[in-house]
C-alpha cells in the first residue's frame, strides 16, 4: 500500500512540474485538441451504430422480400390445389389446362427461390438441417409432383373410388405439406423479425449510453481542466501580486524563487530582475547620499576654520607685520581645503550622474515590463478569437441535427402514408374474400412494420435531442471559460497600469536627481569661486609690505566668501537630508 501511494505521489508530482513548465496557451490547445477528439469519436461511433441499423432494416428488408416472392408461389399453389379440387368436382377442359400449366411452372419458381432462400440459411444458420429454409422449400416439390400426378388422373367418367384417391392426395398435398410448410416459414420469417428488432433495440441501447458517457465526458473533461486554469492562473497571479505588493510598500528584499516556467513566471523572473536594479539603484542612492552629508559636515567644519582664520587675518592685521608669514600658512591650508572641497563636489556630481543613469535603466526595465503585459493582451485576445470560432463550429453543428430532425419527420410522414396505403390494401383485400387473405397478411405485416419505423423514428429524435442539449451545454461552459479569459485580460490590463505608474515614479526620482546634480554643480561654482579668491588672498599677502589697507581689504573679502561658502554647505546638508529621507523608505 505504502509503494501504490509513493508511486501516486510520484505521478502528481509529475504532472504538477510539467504544467508548471508548460505555458497556458498550449495547455489551451491540449484542452481544444481533447474535446475535438472525444467529439469526433462520440460522432464516428454515432454514425457506425446508424450504419449497423440501416445495414439490419435492409436485412429485414430483404427478407420481407423474399417473404413476399414466397407468399405468391404459395398462394397460387394453393389456390391451384383448390382450382383442381373443383376439377375434380366439376371438370372442365379449360381450367384443366389452366392447372397444369400452373403446376408446370411451379418447380421453376421455387428453382427460382432457392438462391434466395439458401443466402437466408447462410446469414441465419440453423443447428439442426431439417428446419433450414431451402429444406422447407424441397418440402414443396413432392407436393407439386403430387398435384401433378392427381391432375393427370382427372377427366371424365372418373369412379367414385378415383375422385376419393385423388382428392385424398390433393387434401394431403394442400393441407399437410404445403400448409404445414406455409406455417413454418411464417415462424422462421417472424424469428428472424424478432432476431433484428432485438438487434437494432441492443444497438440502439448501447447508442444511447456511449452518447450519455460521452456528453458527461463533454461536460467533467472541460470543466475539470477550466478548474485547473483557474487554479494555475491564481497561483501565478498570486505569485506575481505578492512581489508587486512587496515593491509597492517600498520593501525590495522580497526573494522567491518560483519554477513556473510559464508567462507568469516570465513575469515574475522579470520583476524580480527588475527589483535587483532598483534595490542597486537605491543602495547606490542612499551611499552616495550619506557620502554628501559627511563631506557638507566636514566643510562646515572647514568654513569655520576659514572664518577664524580670517578674523585673526584681520586682527593681526593691526598688530603687526611679522603676522605676515602665519598667515600665509593659513592661506595655503584654505587652498588646499578648498580644492579638496571641490573634488569632493566633483565626485558627487560623477555619483549623480551615476544615479541618474540608473533612474533612466529602472524606468526602461519598467516599460519593457509594459511591452510584455501588452504580449499578454495580445495572446488572450487571440485566444479569446480561437474560442468564438470553436462556438460558430458548435452553432454549425446544432444546425446540421436540425436538418437531420427534419429529415426524420420526412421518414414520419412516409411512415403514414404508409400506414394508410396499408389500410387501404386491407380493405381491398376484404373485398376481395377468401382470394385476398394472402394480401391481408401483408397489408398487416406492412402496418406492423410502419409502426415500428414510426417507433424506431421518434426513438433516434430523442437520441439526437439529448445530443444537442450536451452540445449546448458544451457551447455555454466555452462560453463561460471566455468570460473568465476576459477577466484575465482586465487583470492584465491593470497590470499595465502599474507599470506605467513605476515608469512614472522612476521619472520623477531621476527629475530630482537631476535637481541634486544642478545643487551639487551650484556648489562646485562655489568652490572655483573660493578657489580663486585663496588664491588671490596668496597673492595679495605676497604684496602685504606694500599696503596693509589693501591686504585688510582682501581679509574683508576673504570674510564674505566664508559665509556665501557656508550658506551653501547649509544648501548641500539640506539636500542631503532630503535625499536620505527620500530613500530611507525603501527597504534594500
Amino acid at each position: 500500500m505504502k509503494k501504490r501511494k509513493g508511486f501516486r505521489f510520484t505521478r502528481i508530482s509529475y504532472f504538477w512540474n510539467w504544467h508548471l513548465k508548460v505555458k497556458i496557451t498550449q495547455q489551451l490547445y491540449i484542452l481544444l485538441f481533447s474535446i475535438i477528439v472525444l467529439i469526433a469519436g462520440s460522432g464516428w461511433f454515432t454514425f457506425y451504430q446508424m450504419d449497423s441499423i440501416k445495414g439490419s432494416i435492409a436485412e429485414i428488408n430483404d427478407a420481407n422480400r423474399v417473404e413476399d416472392q414466397y407468399g405468391v408461389v404459395s398462394d397460387r399453389m394453393m389456390n391451384t390445389a383448390l382450382s383442381l379440387l373443383n376439377l375434380i368436382e366439376e371438370f372442365d377442359i379449360q381450367k384443366k389446362y389452366s392447372v397444369d400449366e400452373n403446376l408446370a411452372n411451379f418447380n421453376a419458381n421455387l428453382e427460382e427461390l432457392k438462391p434466395m432462400f439458401e443466402k437466408l440459411d447462410s446469414q441465419y444458420p440453423q443447428e439442426e438441417a431439417s428446419n433450414t429454409f431451402i429444406s422447407h422449400i424441397n418440402a414443396l416439390v413432392p407436393a407439386n409432383d403430387l398435384l401433378l400426378k392427381s391432375s393427370g388422373k382427372v377427366g371424365h367418367g372418373m369412379s367414385s373410388k378415383e375422385i376419393n384417391l385423388v382428392r385424398k392426395d390433393v387434401l394431403y398435398a394442400y393441407t399437410y405439406i404445403i400448409g404445414s410448410t406455409n406455417k413454418l416459414m411464417d415462424v422462421k420469417f417472424n424469428e428472424i423479425s424478432k432476431e433484428r428488432l432485438s438487434e437494432q433495440a441492443a444497438t440502439l441501447n448501447l447508442a444511447n449510453i456511449v452518447t450519455r458517457v460521452n456528453s458527461l465526458l463533454l461536460i467533467i473533461i472541460p470543466l475539470t481542466m477550466i478548474l485547473n486554469f483557474i487554479r494555475i492562473i491564481r497561483g501565478g497571479l498570486k505569485v506575481v501580486f505578492s512581489r508587486i505588493q512587496s515593491y509597492k510598500s517600498q520593501d525590495f528584499t522580497y526573494e522567491y524563487a518560483t519554477n513556473r516556467k510559464d508567462e507568469f513566471g516570465m513575469i515574475d523572473i522579470t520583476l524580480s530582475e527588475m527589483g535587483s536594479v532598483l534595490r542597486d539603484t537605491i543602495s547606490s542612492t542612499i551611499d552616495v547620499s550619506q557620502q554628501v552629508l559627511l563631506a557638507t559636515k566636514q566643510m562646515d567644519l572647514k568654513i569655520e576654520d576659514n572664518k577664524l582664520a580670517s578674523e585673526q587675518v584681520k586682527n593681526n592685521l593691526k598688530i603687526s607685520k611679522t603676522k605676515l608669514s602665519s598667515q600665509n600658512d593659513e592661506t595655503a591650508s584654505i587652498s588646499a581645503v578648498t580644492e579638496q572641497v571641490s573634488a569632493s563636489s566633483q565626485q558627487i556630481a560623477a555619483s549623480s550622474d551615476y544615479i541618474n543613469n540608473n533612474m533612466e535603466t529602472m524606468r526602461r526595465s519598467s516599460h519593457e515590463g509594459k511591452q510584455r503585459m501588452g504580449e499578454i493582451q495580445e495572446m488572450i485576445d487571440t485566444i479569446l478569437d480561437e474560442f468564438q470560432g470553436l462556438l460558430r463550429v458548435m452553432e454549425t453543428m446544432s444546425t446540421r441535427f436540425s436538418n437531420v430532425v427534419q429529415r426524420l419527420s420526412g421518414i414520419d410522414e412516409i411512415t403514414s402514408q404508409t400506414n394508410l396505403l396499408s389500410l387501404n390494401a386491407s380493405i381491398e383485400a376484404a373485398r376481395a374474400g377468401e382470394h385476398g387473405l394472402g394480401f391481408a397478411v401483408v397489408s398487416d405485416e406492412i402496418r406492423k412494420l410502419s409502426g415500428q419505423t414510426e417507433d424506431l423514428s421518434k426513438d433516434i429524435q430523442f437520441v439526437l435531442k439529448d445530443i444537442r442539449n450536451g452540445m449546448q451545454d458544451s457551447s455555454n461552459s466555452l462560453q463561460s471559460f471566455s468570460v473568465l479569459l476576459g477577466k484575465t485580460k482586465d487583470i492584465t490590463e491593470r497590470s499595465s497600469e502599474t507599470f506605467d505608474k513605476i515608469e512614472s515614479n522612476s521619472e520623477n526620482l531621476g527629475s530630482q536627481i537631476n535637481e541634486i546634480t544642478v545643487a551639487i554643480g551650484e556648489i562646485a561654482a562655489g568652490m572655483t569661486n573660493v578657489v580663486s579668491s585663496v588664491e588671490l588672498l596668496i597673492n595679495t599677502s605676497t604684496d602685504v609690505n606694500v599696503s596693509m589697507d589693501h591686504v585688510e581689504t582682501i581679509a574683508n573679502e576673504q570674510y564674505t566668501l566664508s559665509d556665501e561658502l557656508s550658506h551653501t554647505a547649509v544648501t548641500l546638508h539640506g539636500a542631503s537630508d532630503r535625499l536620505l529621507e527620500k530613500t530611507s523608505i525603501f527597504k534594500v
